[in-house]
C-alpha cells in the first residue's frame, strides 16, 4: 500500500503538468473582436451552406448572393481567423479577417459604415 502512494502522486504530478502543458492559448483582444465583428457580419448575412456540390450560388437574407466558391473561401476565412485567434496566432489571425472584409467589398457585401 505504501508503494502504490508514492506513484499516485507521482501520476497526479505528470497528469497536472501535462494539463499545464496542453491548454490552450487564450484568444488575444486584438484579434477577439474584429473576429466577434466579423462573425456577426457572416451570421446577419444568412448564407446557407449550399445544398448541392454542384450548386453555382448561394443565396443569404435581403436577397445577397455569392458564387459558391466565393462562399468557400469566405467561410474557410472566418474558420481560419477563429482557429488562429483561439491559438493565439492574432497577426494570422487579423489576416483572415481582413481578406474576408476586402472579399466582401470587392462583392459589394461589406457593412455600412
Amino acid at each position: 500500500m505504501k508503494k502504490m502512494l508514492p506513484l499516485a502522486g507521482v501520476a497526479l504530478v505528470i497528469l497536472c503538468a501535462a494539463g499545464t502543458l496542453a491548454s490552450p492559448a487564450q484568444p488575444d483582444a486584438a484579434c477577439a473582436a474584429p473576429l466577434a465583428a466579423m462573425t456577426r457580419q457572416w451570421d446577419e448575412a444568412g448564407f446557407q451552406a449550399p445544398a448541392k456540390p454542384a450548386q453555382i450560388y448561394v443565396v443569404g437574407k435581403a436577397g445577397r448572393q455569392v458564387s459558391e466558391i466565393d462562399y468557400a473561401f469566405l467561410k474557410n476565412q472566418l474558420v481560419l481567423a477563429s482557429r488562429e485567434c483561439d491559438g493565439g496566432a492574432t497577426g494570422d489571425a487579423l489576416r483572415h479577417i481582413a481578406a474576408m472584409r476586402h472579399r466582401l467589398a470587392q462583392l459589394g457585401l461589406a457593412p455600412e459604415r
